[in-house]
Parts: C-alpha cells; structure tokens; sequence
C-alpha cells in the first residue's frame, strides 16, 4: 500500500490563501453591514467606533482558530492507494473509502487538485494541489478507468464563491438603501434563504472538520438578525 501526503510548501501556501480570503471576505462583511445603515441614515458614526475594535479582534480570535484547524487538517491529510481501493485519512474527518469498481470519473481541476468521483454524489475523494509523488498517483489512477474517465474541467470554486458573496452585499444594500418595498422585502427573505442553506449545507458535508462547522444557534441567531433588519426597514418605509 503506498501512502501520500502533502508537501510542507503547499500546506503553507494554502494557509497563507486562506488568511487572505478569510481577511477579504471580513473586510468586505463589515464595509456593507455598516456601510448600509449609514448611508441609509439609521446609524450614526459613533456606535461604528465602538463596535469595530470589538469585532477585529473576534474576528483575529476566530482567524487564529481557524488557522490552527486548517493547519491540523493539511498535516494530517493521507491519501491510502492499494491494488483496488483508495483511502483518504484525515484527523477529525470520517475516512471516505472508495473501491475501484466504483469510481466513475476522475476530475483534474488546476489550481485545486484531482476529484475521484462514484455514482453517489456524496461520497467521493478530493486530493489536494501539492499531493507528494501525484504523477505515480494519476499513473496508478489511470491503469484503473478508461482514458475518457478521466477530465480536466474549470475550478468554478471562487467563481460562485465570488458570486455569492456579491449576491449577498447586494441583498444587503437593497435592504438598507432601497425606498421600493417590495425589493426590500424581496432582498430580506433572500438573505434569511440564503443563510439557513449555506450553512446547514457546510453542517452536512462530511470532508469538513466538525470544529470548523457553524454551530445551530448561530443559524438561528443570523436568521433573527436578518428577520429583525428587514422588520426594521419595513416598518420605516411603511411609516414614511
């Protein structure tokens, strides 16, 4: 049985994108969620004061957390390859087996890694870019399926990530800017929808580490926010 794992260079390369994205995301979080109520004229400057600092360091609490989970998970990630199954181990995370006979299609995105996929969408193994002895690995792999099984196709990761982090600061200016009801409430309900899938989606996936999860009462505490911002509004354009 032959044992892969991650090169030293690589994990640190995707922790240093990781703090990256985490530092754009919290920048761009924080720029709409009080950026609205101001130029709405429902919050004053000095709360924002107050209320920064505050968030900053949850924010550098939370980001060293996550990054000693990442760290933990990169280091400990092995990918187990025998003469007709494949095994990924990672600490914390539910090892995911998969046999020959199942695999139904390898998919090489650059940039990410490989995806060997099965029959159920669910269960399949994502090798990482930076994979020590990954060419002996796609050899072996490509012994096991028909060349036409395996595909190179576009990483639309970051792309629908993108997508939806502007989605959501759009939402979140119609809310507060917009004097049309009925994109305000429009843009309400989409916030709530969107919030209770993206997270109860990231609660079902087994290849995340349960510490790096949401909690359920942070899905209830974000949906009565954004309940009580769109009650909020709708009262004050009602009153207008």
């Amino acid at each position: 049985m032959k044992i892969y794992v991650l090169a030293p260079q690589s994990i640190e390369r995707k922790k240093r994108k990781a703090i990256i994205r985490s530092v754009v995301v919290g920048g761009f979080a924080l720029a709409v969620g009080f950026g609205g109520p101001v130029a709405a004229g429902l919050m004053s400057v000095e709360p924002i004061v107050i209320a920064i600092p505050i968030i900053l360091v949850s924010l550098i609490i939370g980001m060293r957390r996550g990054w000693k989970i990442l760290d933990e998970n990169l280091s400990s990630y092995q990918l187990l390859v025998s003469s007709d199954f494949i095994i990924r181990r990672q600490v914390r995370v539910p090892d995911i087996e998969i046999h020959r006979e199942q695999i139904t299609k390898i998919e090489e995105k650059p940039g990410t890694g490989l995806f060997i996929r099965t029959a159920d969408k669910k269960s399949f193994i994502n090798v990482p870019e930076g994979l020590e002895g990954v060419d002996e690995l796609k050899e072996t792999l490509s012994k096991w399926l028909p060349s036409d099984s395996i595909i190179s196709s576009k990483e639309l990761g970051p792309l629908l990530q993108a997508a939806a982090l502007l989605s959501f600061g759009l939402a979140l200016a119609i809310l507060w800017l917009s004097t049309n009801l009925t994109l305000v409430i429009a843009a309400g309900i989409f916030l709530i929808v969107f919030t209770i899938w993206s997270l109860v989606y990231l609660l079902r996936r087994r290849d995340i580490d349960p510490r790096a999860k949401p909690k359920p009462w942070l899905i209830l505490f974000l949906v009565f926010v954004y309940a009580m911002m769109l009650y909020t509004r709708v009262t004050f354009l009602l009153r207008r």
